[in-house]
């Protein structure tokens, strides 16, 4: 029975862990919660404080995480928004191969920030990165690709994910 309801109340507290993150992705996300000093029983709270002389008070720092991945079906097109299921930021392609990603909500202090092609062709030749260093708001991508027949840079799917771990 005791077994029970310690995964039930672990299982409760990573749905809410999850529910904090994605939401809000550059929000500082902590999550209190006070422990039983007797038995171990764990219950969210709102503040340190909330805790009961007969607990102790357990702070959990959440990163904060940006990501998405970026498709072009079409092959895209000078100036528009490119985004494909993507959670916490935009996209705008500056020309083939360049993009500037700015995140729907600033971060507090700059994120580390990775680019990496999607399923690129075996028939080309690149690398994505982060052109940039990450700021609060955005981050530069260069995702380049050259067809080998002809030389032409290219757009290449990519996704991105930014951390923020404090």
């Amino acid at each position: 029975m005791r077994t029970n309801s310690l995964m039930a109340g672990c299982l409760g507290l990573m749905g809410l862990v999850v529910a904090l993150v994605i939401p809000s992705p550059a929000s500082s996300a902590t999550i209190y919660q006070c422990a039983h000093k007797v038995n171990g029983q764990l219950r969210v709270v709102s503040a340190p404080s909330d805790c009961l002389p007969s607990e102790n008070a357990i702070g959990l720092s959440i990163p904060i995480i940006v990501h998405g991945s970026v498709t072009f079906p079409g092959g895209g097109a000078p100036g528009i928004v490119v985004t494909n299921a993507a959670i916490g930021f935009s996209l705008v392609r500056i020309q083939p191969g360049q993009y500037a990603a700015t995140f729907d909500s600033a971060f507090p202090s700059a994120p580390d920030c990775q680019a990496t092609a999607l399923n690129p062709p075996v028939n080309v030749i690149g690398y994505c990165t982060t052109i940039t260093p990450a700021a609060t708001t955005g981050v530069g991508i260069a995702c380049r690709f050259f067809d080998s027949t002809g030389a032409s840079l290219r757009d290449q799917d990519f996704t991105l994910m930014c951390v923020l771990a404090e």
